[in-house]
């Protein structure tokens, strides 16, 4: 190797270095913020803040706006929802150190592209891998909470038919239902309990999830506390909603099978061919690796690769969404 291109490759360790540092203190600094600002607000926040004269859609939406206006830069970098830590695996700096290693590997192949500057766009890789992994976890966790949900509705409603006040059943869920429905109903129960009201506690747990079937529950609860009627039918009325769109939805994944399967085969394609090709007749396919035009051809493939997957996989997405 030669100098420059040992002095291209530190430097761009080095950027990567002080990229990571700086961006661990400054989440550090603002989950120690954050993390008392909760606290206080939970302890005191009850007995300060006036009830709003909104409804509860108008509640969420000043609620959002608020959050979102006091989000850390650094938490919208990585699309990290600080209201969710704990539903993620890992903590901010962890996840961009495991993914790290990844982004330097797609940093390797872009400088068989555009030469040693390809290894500055590791922070890039290194970004995207985060956000995408989040946002992995977050569509799992939801949908988890979703498939869940039902049952969390019918144990509520049924408990509040026998008599169980609402609180106490939403207390029930969070201890015997299944995690993470359990933790989520359990936190709500936990706000009420320090005194926080149970219609601004679910409005919390809807707008932390951000799933509209929770925002129907907390503003079906809210205007049957305000207007009466009939609580039980709302709630199994909603369940059975809930199940017809969730059975819709598995529908579709269904019907959209193939889809998926010649994503996989289209990607598992191109590797196969070259593998048989290497084997067969390993001068040929041995230009990709040693010629420096081949390694560019080979490095803007598998970029192309990848983006073409992308593409489909949203297609997919968009299309059952």
């Amino acid at each position: 190797m030669s100098n420059s291109a040992g002095l291209v490759l530190g430097g761009g360790l080095v950027c990567l270095i002080g990229f990571s540092i700086t961006g661990y203190l400054l989440v550090t600094e603002q989950q120690r913020r954050e993390l008392w600002s909760a606290r206080r607000d939970d302890t005191i926040g009850p007995y300060l803040k006036p009830k709003s004269a909104g409804g509860p859609a108008l509640v969420l939406a000043v609620r959002a706006k608020q959050r979102s206006t006091r989000s850390n830069p650094i938490f919208q970098l990585f699309n990290w929802k600080d209201v969710r830590r704990s539903q993620y695996p890992m903590s901010l700096p962890a996840i961009v150190l495991c993914m790290l290693g990844p982004a330097s590997v797609a940093g390797l192949i872009a400088t068989k592209v555009v030469g040693h500057a390809g290894w500055f766009l590791v922070p890039v890789f290194d970004i995207l891998l985060v956000r995408t992994f989040l946002g992995w976890s977050v569509a799992k966790i939801s949908r988890t909470l979703l498939t869940q949900f039902p049952d969390a509705l019918a144990m509520v409603s049924r408990s509040v038919r026998v008599g169980v006040p609402l609180t106490e059943a939403v207390r029930i869920v969070g201890r015997e239902a299944q995690s993470p429905t359990r933790e989520e109903f359990g936190r709500a129960a936990d706000q009420v309990q320090i005194g926080l009201d149970l219609e601004n506690a679910l409005l919390e747990m809807a707008e932390r999830n951000d799933i509209s079937e929770y925002r129907f529950f907390a503003t079906a609860l809210a205007l049957q506390s305000q207007t009466g009627g009939g609580l039980t039918e709302t709630l199994e009325t909603l369940a059975d909603t809930i199940r017809k769109r969730e059975n819709a939805r598995k529908r579709g994944h269904a019907l959209a099978a193939e889809a998926r399967t010649s994503i996989y085969v289209l990607a598992a394609l191109p590797i196969v061919v070259g593998a048989m090709l290497f084997v067969m007749n390993p001068d040929y396919i041995g230009v990709l690796f040693t010629d420096p035009m081949g390694e560019k051809l080979l490095g803007l493939a598998c970029g192309m690769l990848m983006f073409g997957l992308w593409v489909m996989q949203q297609i997919i997405k968009r299309s059952l969404s």
